[in-house]
């Protein structure tokens, strides 16, 4: 090693060497003597004796590394082989051996015939697993691999006996476990004219099993290719009887007669010889995969080296060998500049071998002029991609390996590799061209009837008449939708399917129509076999010979019935069943295109009394004269009338009508309401309505209920307004972030206000009341959030967090908590199921759920429902409010709760409204009565509690006992 090739790397002052600079030349050259690179060294075994004194050359047994044999042997003297191994074993005792017996052997860049090829890989920087397999069960397969394969296994050699059916199902598996493992390697071969093929493991010979060796290493590179060459040719046909690696037909005949028909009989007279030429190409993703015939079976079912499943398409191919060596030469070019391996490996096919002879020999030169290269013809080359693992036929196969870093490629070598890429073109790849070319285009022309027919067939109903209407021809999706069997309505009219809702006058215009040589389209509707109605969307037309003659018609047919029903079923949605009037679908759709503005809502004030006392029946004929009334109102005006739901209903305008127009259309329309009279069976009912109208550009349904309920507290026939109010938008998203972080913080919390029990002061008991921790430490009563939070996924979130700390409030202090449930959240399933849970955990006992009695309870059994589950878990159940809204006793009896809370507008005027202090007395002694307890609310002075301790209260509530307040 010369001294000159570290100097220039030296930084010299004075021309003069110094010591530093002679330790930095010292140090650089022990570490390149110290680097240790992989080799591989092949031995072509003549006599013992050569061997042995190459294993003492070579220093073979001393490496320090790992060492892996692979043995390539087409001797017939399997004794010999067994000797050669027992001899290697004992000289190196830690020595990995697999091999394969070969259809010829790959060494140096020359193919050998019966000869033993050793090829000894000496790693420095690679472990070396190895494992046979010798029987069918992949369940085994998989825990050996599974014990073998770590997160560093970089590749995986495998070598496969040709009877052995386990092997591609194994090289699946080794997929499914490392994707990324590159796997290599091919199936035992021969020269013999019978197949007598076996696998190698340490040392000795196996005619069954499969044999493995791993390679870990995180700095061995490993890189694959494969060389194929043949192209297919012609059209695609299909295996449609297959099993495993034996096809029975090809396109449903018979496969030795189908070869017959495509490639001459002369072609399988001696197999598999003659058809090595043309094996069969199918595609494994973007993979061409060639498949050839080894050998025919007692049923002359053709058997290939390799698999294929039922439906699998498959062509023809033959090779353009002219382009061989050339792409042999590229491979090597791309090898040598771009993969750099220390060491090549060349499984080849031995059906490319005999096909191509002495081409062959070309070839593995062109490959193995990279360096170091040794390898086998095998029945199969195995092969690796992203997406599977393969096996090949008809290709040569390469693995390379280097524990060496890639070294920079020069521009030159770049160059190099770019000229051999140059296009070469051949008489034959013209001709294959020309083949392939014209069998497209013919079978584009010849296929494309029928494929319009599949088409129509697969998506539409076909019928063919003749001039008189006989069904001469129907198709399967005719069969389908109809119920009919094609023999039963061949021959026969269309009267056959006819419905009597279609009108004879279709069928008329449609008769007179193609007579007339025209094409007839339009709706009609027809009857199954089994008497059911289907509609069709149809076009039927005269089909004319190259003379003009009329032939038939056709009739082509798309069943619509789906479509029907569903557009019959949003027209329903849009139109209300009781009153006709469109529906809240209609509004919103119509609200939305029109870009509206204005929108009003109208509802009959009491109607729930109308129905309490008049049943629903009697309801109904109200709601129906009350909306045929206000459409003769609105018949002349430029607005149009909705039922939105129950007693509410809706009047949109158009968007030129002013706000004062409409304003003034509604108090016109409010004044003959007042005026009329609704006639009953025996007598009459006046109505009062309440209106509300919403102004604005966004959320305007919202903003007339707004505007709805504020007429409802005003209580004076007047029309309430709400307009669009941005700053009131900013509001409510800056309260909903709040309730967001509020819920994520835990800073929802719970007020308590004691319950007070006259008859036993010492009993505590308190109502949960809600309340909202801002970030500085403000505490926010629920009439500035809940409402805001109501519409929104927060309110049930919130009602959770309400009950959650009341139970535990509960269970550690031994209080009994009431809490707050409106009815929306009893109609969540969701919240209900919570609630019984909770109940179950808690054991029910001191809870009370309050109930508001105000709100609409438009599904009473569900409330029932609900109140009797929680009553059977020990709880108990309060109707709050009661007195504000339209009270009824019937069916607070029906919902069997224990307590009435008697509304705080009503108590707080006790002792200066004699009529509302006889009501709360009424309520008291009927609740008495009926077996209920009676709560206060709103006692605000000791003046109060003695009035209602006077009427026999049970409990009260209010600022006189205690404000909410923060319990620990």
């Amino acid at each position: 090693m010369s001294l000159s090739n570290f100097l220039p790397k030296l930084v010299v002052d004075d021309n003069k060497i110094t010591v530093n600079m002679v330790l930095y030349v010292i140090r650089r050259i022990k570490i390149h003597v110290l680097q240790k690179i992989m080799k591989t060294l092949n031995h072509l075994f003549s006599t013992q004796a050569e061997l042995d004194a190459f294993l003492c050359n070579e220093m073979i047994a001393a490496h320090p590394g790992a060492v892996l044999l692979q043995v390539f042997n087409s001797h017939e003297d399997h004794a010999a082989i067994e000797s050669i191994l027992n001899a290697i074993v004992q000289k190196c005792p830690h020595i990995h051996i697999i091999g394969a017996s070969s259809g010829g052997e790959i060494v140096n860049g020359h193919i050998t015939h019966q000869q033993t090829v050793l090829s000894f890989s000496l790693f420095d920087h690679t472990r070396i697993t190895t494992f046979i397999h010798t029987n069918n069960s992949l369940e085994t397969a998989h825990l050996l691999a599974k014990q073998h394969i770590t997160g560093n296994t970089r590749c995986a050699i495998v070598f496969a006996e040709v009877g052995h059916t386990l092997a591609q199902r194994f090289l699946d598996n080794l997929h499914q476990l490392a994707p990324q493992l590159v796997v290599a390697g091919g199936y035992a071969a021969d020269t013999a004219n019978t197949i007598k093929t076996y696998v190698i493991y340490q040392n000795q010979l196996h005619t069954q099993g499969v044999v493995v060796a791993f390679l870990h290493s995180n700095e061995l590179r490993v890189a694959n290719g494969y060389l194929l060459n043949w192209a297919p040719l012609g059209q695609d046909f299909e295996v449609t009887e297959a099993h495993d690696n034996t096809i029975i037909t090809l396109n449903h005949k018979p496969v030795k007669q189908f070869y017959r028909e495509y490639l001459g009989k002369g072609v399988t007279e001696n197999l598999p010889e003659n058809i090595i030429q043309f094996p069969i190409i199918k595609q494994a993703g973007n993979l061409p995969v060639a498949r050839c015939v080894i050998k025919t079976n007692t049923q002359e079912h053709f058997i290939y080296a390799g698999s294929f499943e039922s439906g699998d398409k498959v062509r023809f191919s033959t090779v353009d060998d002219t382009t061989l060596i050339h792409e042999a030469y590229h491979r090597a070019c791309h090898l040598k500049y771009q993969v750099q391996p220390q060491s090549l490996f060349v499984y080849s096919c031995s059906a490319r071998r005999m096909f191509l002879k002495e081409l062959i020999q070309d070839e593995v030169e062109a490959l193995c002029e990279v360096g170091t290269c040794s390898g086998f013809f095998t029945y199969g080359e195995f092969f690796h991609t992203q997406s599977s693992n393969h096996t090949l036929n008809i290709t040569t196969t390469y693995l390379a390996l280097s524990e060496a870093p890639l070294e920079p490629v020069s521009i030159a070598e770049t160059d190099s590799l770019a000229d051999i890429r140059e296009n070469h073109q051949s008489t034959l790849r013209s001709l294959m061209h020309l083949v392939n070319k014209t069998t497209h285009d013919l079978q584009s022309q010849l296929s494309l009837k029928q494929q319009y027919k599949q088409v129509l067939d697969q998506a539409s109903i076909m019928v063919e008449t003749d001039a008189n209407g006989v069904i001469l021809s129907v198709n399967q999706a005719f069969e389908k939708v109809t119920g009919y069997e094609a023999h039963e309505v061949v021959g026969r009219t269309h009267r056959i399917i006819s419905h009597p809702d279609t009108h004879a006058s279709i069928f008329a215009e449609l008769w007179q129509t193609i007579t007339q040589g025209n094409i007839w389209q339009g709706v009609i509707k027809n009857r199954c076999k089994n008497g059911d109605s289907y509609y069709v969307q149809t076009v039927v037309a005269p089909i004319y010979g190259e003379d003009g003659e009329l032939l038939h018609y056709l009739g082509i047919s798309n069943d619509i019935t789906e479509q029907i029903h569903t557009q019959r079923q949003i027209e329903a949605e849009r139109t209300d069943s009781l009153t006709r009037l469109p529906s809240r679908m209609q509004l919103m759709e119509d609200k939305k295109r029109q870009k509206a503005d204005k929108l009003a809502l109208i509802n009959i004030q009491n109607f729930k009394a109308y129905n309490d006392f008049y049943g629903l029946k009697t309801g109904d004929e109200i709601l129906l004269h009350f909306a045929s009334f206000l459409k003769k109102l609105t018949a002349d005006e430029q607005v149009t009338l909705y039922r939105v739901y129950g007693d509410r209903f809706a009047l949109l305008p158009l968007q030129s009508m002013p706000l004062e127009t409409f304003i003034d259309l509604l108090r016109n329309i409010m004044g003959a309401i007042h005026d009329h009279e609704i006639p009953l069976e025996n007598s009459a009912i006046d109505l009062e309505v309440e209106m509300g109208v919403g102004y604005g550009k966004q959320h305007l349904l919202q903003l007339a209920e707004t505007a709805l309920q504020l007429s409802k507290q005003n209580n004076q026939h007047s029309i309430a307004i709400a307009r669009e109010e941005p700053q009131r938008d900013q509001e409510h998203l800056l309260w909903l972030k709040h309730i967001r972080q509020a819920l994520q913080t835990g800073h929802i919390i719970n007020f308590y206000q004691p319950i007070f029990n006259p008859k036993d002061p010492d009993a505590l008991r308190y109502e949960a009341l809600v309340r909202l921790k801002l970030p500085n430490g403000e505490i926010v009563p629920p009439c500035r959030f809940l409402e805001i939070a109501k519409p929104t996924r927060h309110y049930q979130r919130i009602t959770q967090s309400v009950m959650r700390n009341a139970f535990k409030m509960a269970a550690d202090s031994g209080y009994c908590i009431s809490i707050n449930l409106s009815i929306q959240d009893i109609q969540n399933p969701g919240l209900r199921e919570e609630v019984l849970l909770c109940l179950a955990a808690h054991h029910g006992g001191k809870i009370i759920f309050e109930i508001t009695e105000s709100e609409s309870i438009s599904d009473f059994e569900m409330v029932k429902a609900f109140i009797d589950d929680v009553k059977r878990h020990g709880a108990e159940v309060a109707i709050d409010d009661f007195g504000s809204g339209y009270s009824n006793f019937s069916y607070l009896v029906n919902l069997n709760a224990d307590y009435i809370k008697i509304d705080g507008s009503l108590v707080q005027k006790i002792l200066t409204d004699a009529k509302t202090a006889m009501v709360v007395e009424s309520i008291i002694q009927i609740s008495r009565g009926l077996g209920f307890k009676t709560v206060a609310e709103f006692v605000s002075n000791q003046a109060i509690a003695e009035r209602l301790l006077s009427m026999g209260i049970d409990f009260m509530q209010g600022y006189h006992y205690g404000k909410p307040q923060y319990l620990e």
